[in-house]
């Protein structure tokens, strides 16, 4: 049981669970910065930081007595769990996460939103290539992430997912050979 008042909370959950928009209220709320890492890390024209400039950055940015810091970069979770009091976990379907992304993003899109940095979305950098945010957010949410191009069969395809199954014996991926 933690002794005093929270002040430094970390909110995670899946892209498009509503991480950023839950951690500015309660922020406001608690009248503490809020710290987004997204805000952190991207640069203009989608470009962003190295490892370790982003981990100076954020470690500077946590070092202060009070803030909610939301994102879910592993390079710095270490850094911003080991400071928390509290950890909020927006665990919500993919379901629920995909239809508020493609909302949020169909939004953006349409207004011309400048977010980090002055980027702005567009419908190619949502959804074409290995870096489009709906692989990420499949990916986020413990979905595997795979692109099935090729010759290979599906078995074979599952097996580059996870060489377990096919040992575990599972009818259901021994019968897509």
């Amino acid at each position: 049981m933690m002794a005093g008042p929270i002040r430094r909370v970390s909110v995670v959950g899946s892209s498009g669970s509503g991480k950023t928009t839950f951690g500015a209220r309660l922020a406001a709320r608690l009248r503490v910065p809020h710290i987004e890492l997204d805000a952190i890390w991207w640069g203009p024209n989608w470009t962003h930081l190295d490892a370790e400039t982003f981990a100076r950055r954020v470690d500077a940015a946590t070092e202060a007595d009070a803030w909610v810091c939301d994102g879910n970069f592993s390079a710095v979770r270490p850094i911003v769990l080991e400071r928390a009091d509290a950890v909020v976990w927006l665990d919500l379907s993919l379901r629920t996460c995909l239809a508020r992304m493609l909302r949020r993003t169909a939004r953006r899109i349409r207004s011309g939103e400048q977010l980090w940095a002055g980027n702005r979305e567009s419908w190619r950098e949502v959804f074409v290539g290995r870096e489009a945010l709906f692989w990420w957010s499949g990916a986020a949410a413990g979905v595997p992430v795979s692109d099935f191009r090729g010759g290979r069969s599906l078995a074979g395809r599952v097996e580059r997912l996870d060489p377990e199954l096919r040992d575990a014996g599972r009818p259901d991926v021994e019968s897509l050979s």
